[in-house]
């Protein structure tokens, strides 16, 4: 049995509810996990009537990997083959879990996940995996207009939707939780490289994102956020390279604020929040 796992801030009830149907009706050998990551009680009634779905209500806001970790001590967990953690902004049209699960059989391989398919400026785009730059160690995402090639292709990290053996997850324990919102997935996955697993994308597999509905991107609490992750990502994995990545970084958010003052100062106190 896979366990898919979606952490929930509480919003879009019509967003999540097609996210969970979409792997309901196309997926078998599945439980599906929802943790409620807020204040408020999440019930089925809400949602969808299916002996195959649970609710997780953790009675305040965790953050993204405080929330998931929160799946590592319950039966569900303890059953499962493997772990789905996938976004609530997300669905699919067709089964894609047997053929990425096919690919964490080879031992050295330990989350793998589909290409994301996405619009962009209205254009229908292919997001083939993250990346991170060699020189400063900024991160970025391979975008396409066409999927590429067939073959599993080895990523330096997974956001969105990411199958994870079990065992990798003990190992390392699950998530860093000091990543409140963003940069989780990539702390996640170059955690799982130094302990031997690789992560790939399986591009006969596609699952469709919303992009930036569960959080405004542009937003207040995006903005800081995805700042504040920057600078511990920075911090924990750069070494030499951090005064490249803080260079870069200032000079991000001051394009930013140049563009929206209100959001962008926003970046600045992050950084110096957390430096």
């Amino acid at each position: 049995m896979i366990l898919v796992i979606v952490v929930h801030y509480g919003q879009n009830l019509k967003i999540l509810k097609r996210c969970v149907y979409s792997f309901l009706k196309n997926e078998k050998n599945i439980k599906f996990l929802i943790v409620n990551n807020n204040n408020s009680q999440l019930k089925k009634s809400n949602l969808i009537q299916d002996p195959r779905l649970s609710i997780l209500n953790s009675g305040k806001n965790l953050g993204y990997g405080g929330g998931f970790n929160l799946v590592l001590d319950t039966k569900l967990f303890r059953d499962a083959t493997s772990v789905l953690l996938v976004n609530n902004d997300t669905y699919i049209s067709a089964p894609i879990l047997n053929l990425l699960e096919n690919e964490l059989k080879n031992q050295e391989i330990g989350i793998v996940g589909p290409v994301v398919e996405f619009i962009k400026n209205g254009v229908k785009m292919y997001d083939m995996g993250g990346y991170i730059n060699g020189k400063i160690g900024y991160t970025y995402h391979k975008e396409t207009k066409k999927i590429q090639g067939k073959r599993a292709i080895l990523v330096d990290f997974l956001g969105v939707c990411l199958l994870i053996k079990k065992d990798l997850l003990k190992k390392i324990k699950g998530f860093d939780k000091d990543f409140f919102l963003y940069y989780e997935d990539v702390d996640f996955c170059l955690r799982g490289r130094r302990i031997g697993f690789k992560t790939v994308v399986v591009p006969t597999t596609v699952i469709f994102h919303e992009l930036s509905k569960a959080v405004g991107k542009d937003s207040k609490l995006a903005v800081y956020n995805q700042t504040k992750s920057a600078v511990l990502y920075m911090k924990k994995h750069l070494g030499l390279r951090r005064i490249l990545f803080l260079s870069y970084l200032i000079l991000q958010s001051a394009k930013r604020f140049v563009n929206n003052p209100s959001t962008g100062i926003y970046a600045f106190k992050a950084i110096f929040e957390e430096i």
